[in-house]
């Protein structure tokens, strides 16, 4: 444990400091043989949105559909191993995408 005075960016004095949002937080401590500071700054990342590819469709020869996963601020793993948030089929099959951030997977 370290002992001094604490100094928080917004002037509180507290050994700890609770992070409810994003932003740059600092903090000094000050002791008998001097001060030491730093600066964080937190990201907050939102869950991404579970996936709806929509119903099933049947296609005739040479049609396509385009398969949207779009999920802000998300990376997307088909089947595939491709990574957009879209994939067009042209065949029949089980398609399938990981949409993911460091959150949460779905």
């Amino acid at each position: 444990m370290t002992t001094g005075l604490f100094l928080w960016q917004d002037n509180s004095t507290e050994e700890e400091f609770l992070v409810t949002s994003s932003g740059t937080y600092s903090l000094t401590i000050t002791n008998d043989c001097g001060n030491s500071s730093d600066v964080i700054q937190v990201n907050y990342t939102s869950d991404v949105l579970p996936p709806n590819l929509g119903p099933d469709v049947s296609l005739c020869p040479g049609e396509q559909v385009v398969l949207l996963a779009n999920s802000p601020n998300a990376g997307y793993l088909w089947q595939d191993f491709s990574t957009e948030d879209y994939l067009i089929v042209t065949t029949a099959g089980t398609y399938i995408v990981d949409v993911f951030n460091d959150c949460s997977l779905f």
